[in-house]
């Protein structure tokens, strides 16, 4: 099964040890941890299971049976939240893969995602369509008319 980033519904960007995602569509916002952020440098350029193991494996000099039930943990609630999805036929990679470098100093801790639903209010707001004098911004953006 081939992974990647549910681009351009999330974006996503690392500082340093932490990588911010936000999923545009529901305004949640996410920090991974520990071996989370080369993980999802990863899925960016996607890639298989198998691959983020062997990958994985190689940066943090680790057991490859533990960090295949962290992944398959992680991976799940990636494909949960609507960041990540099995690619289609056509999205295959082109190239090898890059092996990602954990920061310097970086000891193996397993993948982990933390969820902020505290300015999803605010994420929501579409900053860019819909904008004149009158109406100012930020505002909403405008419900879909029901069928």
């Amino acid at each position: 099964m081939f992974y990647i980033t549910n681009r351009p519904t999330v974006v996503a960007e690392s500082f340093g040890d932490e990588t911010v995602i936000i999923n545009m569509e529901t305004g949640v916002y996410y920090s991974l941890e520990g071996s989370a952020g080369a993980a999802w440098s990863l899925l960016e350029q996607g890639c298989t299971a198998d691959e983020l193991i062997d990958q994985l494996v190689a940066a943090y000099d680790i057991d490859r049976a533990a960090l295949g039930n962290a992944l398959q943990s992680f991976l799940e609630e990636l494909l949960v939240e609507g960041l990540a999805r099995q690619a289609a036929s056509g999205e295959a990679r082109s190239g090898a893969l890059a092996a990602p470098l954990p920061p310097a100093g970086s000891v193996y801790s397993p993948p982990g995602i933390k969820k902020y639903e505290d300015l999803q209010d605010l994420l929501l707001l579409d900053p860019i369509h819909e904008v004149d004098e009158e109406m100012g911004w930020p505002n909403l953006k405008p419900e879909s008319p029901q069928e």
